[in-house]
């Protein structure tokens, strides 16, 4: 270990250090200590719960031994790697959160308890991951080493049965997966061996099985897209053969192929829920949406859902079941300049789901690159917004009926809005208004 190496270890120590330069993710986050230089090891040891550390763009965090992180908010915008010495970094509890931007390789990824971020275009190459915490996958999870057909807790995807949920709109390539835990996003899954389910899955995850999908006896399968290529193993019931196989332009979802199989519907759920009618209406930037249940038998809630490309969805807005025959309506803003897709999720008590049709919405034709941070967000808190327009001009917050709650005047490159606290719980329009343009997006209170 050279001086400066362990001099940064000593500086991080204190509050509000800046190893090396400065860098503008340090200052967009409100860093508490800044990591613009090479470290190593564990030189956060001594950090408190709120303290907030960024990894500056081109940083390497190289581990050679294994580290575990106790509290401390973490975004990395470099490099966490091992150098190939098999080492394993581990979250450990609830005053841990690690956002990821850049680049993790490492023998094995533990979240225990902790929050785990993989945003956009950020990758995690590691032997083995196990996650027994609350883990959201937006960008490209790996771990592609031969597990001997089966993952366990120290090689593959291992979702344990305590994790509190693996979700997002990323991808993960792995040789095997195991889910004991809950599994529930808009992921695809590269599984080139086996995947394992002893749980209940009803997301709506799309999964490319290379060998075996094997569903234990307490687990069924309410939703997805399975293809695979080898055996069916359902409640102890094997199938041999392309069984859900994908084929040129042939897609089939597993609710088919248990359809075509003799003791196949053992595995999946039938929703006691009818819908009447789906249906929207687009008024400026804002489309409302409006449904009618017919029968609601055990049923929980609905989510409404919203795509870019029409096959992966994420949920924007939660309703509970009011009883049969009852009506319902959501508005949201097109804040999206190409055509965005809808559909309701429909979830029974049991777990069990369906989908509605799909709905599609035309772009909003103004421009919409506002940045908004956090979001969500709670009353009373600072919103960061960046004005990659570079003019002055006015922003203002807006109920989804069009109520102006809230204006203020924006002419930093990033500026900060405190919102009231006595706002309620919702979904509000940001507008921000220049002389010659108007840019458009939402947040979400809490």
């Amino acid at each position: 270990m050279n001086m400066r190496t362990l001099l940064g270890g000593i500086l991080l120590l204190c509050a509000s250090i800046v190893l090396g330069q400065d860098c503008q993710e340090c200052k967009t986050y409100s860093a508490t200590i800044c990591i613009s230089s090479d470290i190593m090891d564990n030189p956060f040891s001594e950090i408190k719960n709120k303290d907030v550390v960024v990894i500056c763009p081109g940083v390497d965090w190289k581990i050679t031994r294994n580290i575990e992180l106790e509290k401390g908010n973490f975004y990395n915008f470099g490099n966490i790697t091992d150098g190939g010495s098999g080492e394993r970094l581990r979250l450990t509890n609830k005053k841990t959160k690690l956002y990821n931007h850049g680049k993790i390789e490492l023998e094995k990824l533990e979240i225990d308890e902790s929050l785990f971020v993989n945003e956009s275009r950020a990758t995690v190459t590691a032997t083995s991951l196990l996650f027994n915490g609350r883990v959201t996958n937006n960008g490209t999870l790996n771990a592609m080493d031969d597990c001997n057909g089966t993952a366990t807790r120290n090689c593959g995807l291992y979702v344990d049965e305590d994790s509190k949920r693996l979700d997002g709109s990323g991808t993960v390539n792995v040789s095997d997966a195991r889910f004991v835990g809950t599994v529930k996003g808009n992921q695809v899954y590269n599984i080139k061996g086996r995947l394992i389910l002893d749980k209940n899955y009803s997301g709506a995850d799309e999964f490319n099985i290379g060998k075996e999908l094997d569903i234990r006896d307490a687990a069924r399968v309410n939703s997805g897209m399975f293809y695979l290529d080898g055996e069916f193993n359902c409640n102890g019931k094997r199938f041999t053969g392309s069984i859900c196989n994908y084929e040129g332009t042939e897609q089939r979802s597993i609710e088919e192929c248990h359809r075509n199989s003799s003791n196949g519907s053992e595995c999946m759920a039938i929703l006691p829920v009818e819908l009447q009618m789906f249906e929207k209406v687009e008024i400026d930037h804002v489309v409302t949406f409006h449904w009618i249940s017919g029968v609601e038998l055990s049923f929980d809630h609905y989510e409404l859902q919203e795509s870019m490309d029409g096959m992966h969805f994420e949920t924007i807005e939660f309703q509970y079941g009011r009883g049969s025959q009852s009506s319902y309506e959501s508005k949201e803003i097109i804040r999206h300049a190409t055509k965005s897709y809808y559909r309701l999720m429909m979830v029974d008590l049991d777990g069990s789901i369906a989908h509605s049709q799909i709905l599609s919405v035309d772009g909003y034709k103004g421009t919409v690159s506002v940045v908004l941070y956090p979001n969500p967000i709670f009353a009373g808190e600072e919103l960061n917004i960046r004005n990659e327009y570079g003019k002055t001009g006015l922003c203002h917050l807006v109920t989804i009926d069009g109520q102006r709650v809230h204006t203020t005047e924006i002419s930093d490159t990033i500026h900060t809005m405190r919102l009231p606290v006595d706002l309620p719980a919702g979904t509000y329009i940001i507008e921000v208004i220049y002389p010659d343009k108007k840019l458009v997006d939402r947040i979400i209170l809490k």
